[in-house]
């Protein structure tokens, strides 16, 4: 006959996470105490974390939020090319001569174009696949822009001027999913190791391996999250986070003997 456990769920959630993740006893007593979506919950609580610091040190150097190949393609432009560009008369946001284009062969040999059009200038992919035109306005400091710090850092200048928030947006998305998937695995990982002691401990279910994982993972995120607000390295972080959980499980394992 099947056990049914008489489980209690705490409705003060936010307090209960809180004081638990400072004990590891309490972590392990409390294997029972949250439901599948508290867990959900606390998993994307801890995996947005991350991005505070991440986000805050994108905003903070402008200039690694372009995409990686857009980025090359500007870097190169040559010397000849750039002489041009910085020739070209362009007041009250718009190009006083008809319509200018130039070729771009990156490193990677993908060309590109750059046009300069009335009211606005485009840098378009020349491949017939993944192309892409991204267009950008001239502004007002445009040609005072390009003579102060010349034609490659003026033009990096002015497409973030325009597509900042996508661009900061698809850096975002694109940092979340990669931390999502890294703090799958790691987990997941511990969970399953814990899961499999169920024959000598007193945890029999995947779900409380998964709450003593997700506890026991928690303040180490919260203390690299601050460290990240000063040095926002993923890398750093993410190392603090899985050390922190490593060191937890074993202490959980000397503490308890995962037996209750």
């Amino acid at each position: 006959m099947e056990r049914k456990d008489n489980i209690r769920y705490d409705n003060n959630f936010s307090y209960e996470f809180f004081t638990k993740i400072f004990s590891v006893k309490k972590i392990f007593t409390s294997r029972n105490k949250f439901s599948w979506f508290q867990l959900v919950f606390i998993f994307i609580f801890i995996n947005s974390l991350f991005l505070v610091p991440l986000s805050k040190s994108f905003l903070e150097h402008e200039e690694l939020l372009i995409p990686e190949e857009l980025s090359e393609a500007l870097e190169s432009i040559d010397r000849e090319t750039a002489d041009s560009m910085k020739n070209l008369s362009i007041n009250n946001q718009s190009l006083n001569s008809a319509t200018q284009s130039y070729d771009i062969v990156d490193g990677k040999q993908n060309l590109w174009e750059i046009f300069y059009f009335t009211n606005h200038w485009e840098i378009r992919s020349g491949n017939e696949q993944g192309s892409q035109i991204i267009q950008n306005s001239y502004g007002a400091d445009f040609s005072a822009q390009i003579n102060k710090v010349g034609v490659i850092d003026g033009l990096k200048t002015n497409l973030l001027q325009n597509n900042l928030p996508s661009f900061f947006l698809t850096t975002i998305l694109n940092t979340a999913i990669v931390l999502t998937t890294m703090n799958l695995v790691l987990i997941i990982g511990v969970s399953m190791f814990l899961y499999f002691t169920k024959t000598t401990s007193s945890i029999k279910t995947f779900k409380e391996s998964l709450t003593i994982s997700l506890l026991s993972v928690s303040l180490g995120t919260i203390i690299a999250t601050i460290i990240g607000l000063f040095v926002p390295n993923i890398i750093l972080m993410y190392g603090i986070e899985s050390i922190s959980l490593i060191v937890a499980s074993l202490y959980l394992f000397y503490k308890t003997r995962f037996v209750e």
